[in-house]
């Protein structure tokens, strides 16, 4: 068992020296049907429906024990009804509170729990994906044109070369062959954490079928980097587009080679 955190600046720091706190990252809620759950997988000869039942009965009995201004200790909590504040002369409290105390059995448990230190994990998202050419949003992609993309700490790495992980592509899903099309470092006109702009590749046939991949190790702060790339595929399918000029071209090369051939 381990306990992640992850460290923040501490912008309420007094001593200038102590510049970070640190923030437990693995935290999941569980409520009563988890426990419950949790208590069946186990080997207590106890049902879940049944584990919710004691559950359920064990809230309302302790609910009771605390309007009744009783105390309740377990091996790992005590629950004291407190009435909090300082009265004057003729003043009265209004209402009560609980108090809730951590065992030592408790507090060891947690505390002699491995601790690990993470990276941040800041959340990365493509908001839309915009055609410049035909103004198209979230539809076509015309190869070779400008395309705008919106997002979320999308702002990619462009010192790597064309091959390498980090960077844009457009992953066919028209053959099932899952062909990508990388956008080289190159073909990065603007690359922003909320926007980037890129040039679509030459590679994209007409009417394909496409799907947005930003691979990215950007930190959200700084110059410094993520140990680790993170990737995120915009769920949006997107429609290569050839312009009916270039397709012309297309075409009339491969008549103009086709004749070649047969003169030969």
């Amino acid at each position: 068992m381990v306990i992640k955190y992850i460290m923040r600046v501490n912008s309420l720091r007094n001593d200038p020296k102590k510049k970070y706190s640190a923030q437990v990252v693995n935290q999941k809620i569980f409520n009563e049907e988890d426990l419950a759950e949790s208590i069946a997988s186990r080997n207590y000869g106890i049902s879940k429906p049944m584990a919710m039942a004691v559950e359920v009965a064990r809230n309302e009995i302790l609910l009771d024990w605390m309007r009744n201004g009783f105390s309740y200790s377990s091996s790992i909590e005590n629950l004291h009804p407190t009435i909090p504040g300082l009265f004057e002369d003729g003043e009265y409290p209004a209402q009560a509170s609980i108090k809730i105390t951590p065992t030592d059995k408790l507090l060891e448990a947690v505390q002699n729990t491995a601790l690990q230190k993470v990276e941040p994990q800041i959340p990365i998202r493509i908001v839309s994906v915009h055609d410049i050419k035909t103004g198209a949003i979230d539809s076509k992609i015309t190869r070779g044109g400008n395309v705008k993309i919106y997002g979320h700490n999308i702002k990619i790495d462009v010192g790597t070369p064309p091959d390498a992980k980090v960077c844009v592509s457009f992953i066919s899903v028209s053959s099932g062959t899952g062909v990508e099309y990388k956008v080289p470092s190159v073909d990065v006109i603007v690359n922003n954490p909320g926007e980037l702009i890129i040039v679509a590749p030459s590679g994209i046939l007409n009417n394909e079928k496409l799907n947005l991949k930003i691979t990215t190790m950007y930190s959200g702060s700084g110059k410094k980097q993520l140990k680790t790339p993170r990737v995120v595929i915009y769920p949006v399918e997107l429609i290569g587009y050839v312009t009916p000029a270039e397709e012309g071209q297309e075409e009339a090369g491969q008549n103009k080679q086709g004749g070649k051939s047969n003169k030969q």
